[in-house]
């Protein structure tokens, strides 16, 4: 009896490793064919980063002790507020969910836009966050297009305005 349970339990143990290597497989697939990166961290400095998305964007990801601040090291000054305020209505309880984008300084010394969600998964006694899970995105090049577009937008006002010309659309429908 305790031969059939020792083998029952090795070949469980078995087909739970396979079904976990078979996820694990699954999710390096979705990270590699989508640019998204994924991340968890805890307030216990326990830190985690997809290596291969950190390789593709060319940033160190953030382990260890002060985590957290060496983050907010590599962002842009301008965009540190938004971060700060995203992360601190999660961490005090406000909200589940956040959002928010900022750039973050390159290995390469080069400034590129992130879009960052993030979920609290755990809360202690007090509701204050003590482990998160996140994904970030690079949208670098859609930053890039939108500052063309409002550049274009602003030449077009400006060449209207200089001529004195009026402007009108027709809407045939």
């Amino acid at each position: 009896q305790f031969a059939s349970s020792l083998t029952a339990f090795v070949i469980q143990r078995y087909r739970d490793a396979k079904k976990l290597r078979t996820t694990e497989a699954r999710l390096d697939a979705a990270i590699g064919g989508t640019g998204i990166g994924l991340w968890e961290s805890g307030v216990d400095d326990h830190c985690r980063w997809s290596e291969k998305w950190c390789e593709r964007f060319d940033i160190d990801p953030c382990d260890g002790p002060d985590r957290l601040q060496h983050w907010m090291e590599r962002m842009h000054p301008e965009d540190l507020g938004s971060y700060l305020t995203a992360d601190a209505d999660a961490v005090r309880g406000l909200v589940d969910r956040y959002a928010v984008e900022y750039r973050i300084l390159t290995r390469a010394g080069e400034w590129r836009w992130v879009h960052e969600r993030g979920a609290v998964t755990e809360r202690d006694a007090n509701g204050r966050a003590r482990r998160f899970v996140g994904v970030c995105f690079d949208i670098d090049e859609q930053k890039k297009l939108e500052a063309a577009l409002h550049k274009a937008e602003d030449r077009y006002d400006l060449a209207i305005n200089a001529a004195q010309l009026p402007i009108w659309e027709y809407d045939v429908a």
